[in-house]
């Protein structure tokens, strides 16, 4: 019941009435605490109906909440989403940065599943941040020109694989 209610209320955002969405949300958050596989989507959904009402920290913690459950979870595709909400959130108030750190461990996690809606707007954003960029220059610098390997890439950037001596900083 818990999803349906969220669905229910990304409808009602989609035609205008972010207040009733917002009361939806409440009640599905309240609906059956036992359906705890939903709750970071009904956090997130919460957090953009914040957001859309400049609620701005209210809306970052359900982000937060909505990432750290979803972690602890495993659920890899409301981590997805999750993250993707809070680093829009973070590019809008200029913090590319923490947006990029944010969201690129998280998209190289995937190994397939690249023409799905979600992991193609979060490689829009990641190309929008730099990152895209970044990663082909780290994987030149690494293994030579035509190197897909996204997930070694990654952890290069995060600086928790690094043979060599080659740093996860931006080629000058």
């Amino acid at each position: 019941m818990t999803i349906f209610l969220g669905w229910l209320a990304v409808a009602q955002a989609l035609a205008g009435k972010t207040a009733e969405a917002l009361d939806t949300v409440e009640r599905a958050l309240q609906a059956n605490p036992a359906e705890l596989y939903v709750l970071p989507e009904a956090l997130r959904i919460r957090g953009e109906l914040r957001l859309r009402r400049q609620q701005t920290e209210l809306a970052e913690a359900d982000f937060r909440d909505s990432l750290a459950v979803a972690r602890k979870q495993g659920a890899k595709s409301w981590e997805l989403r999750s993250a993707m909400s809070l680093a829009h959130m973070l590019t809008k108030r200029r913090d590319r940065r923490a947006a990029r750190d944010l969201l690129a461990p998280v998209y190289g996690w995937y190994t397939e599943g690249f023409d799905t809606a979600d992991l193609k707007n979060a490689r829009a954003l990641l190309e929008e941040l730099g990152y895209v960029q970044e990663r082909k220059a780290i994987e030149r610098r690494l293994y030579g020109p035509g190197t897909r390997d996204v997930r070694l890439c990654t952890q290069a950037l995060a600086g928790t694989a690094l043979p060599f001596g080659v740093t996860g900083e931006s080629p000058a």
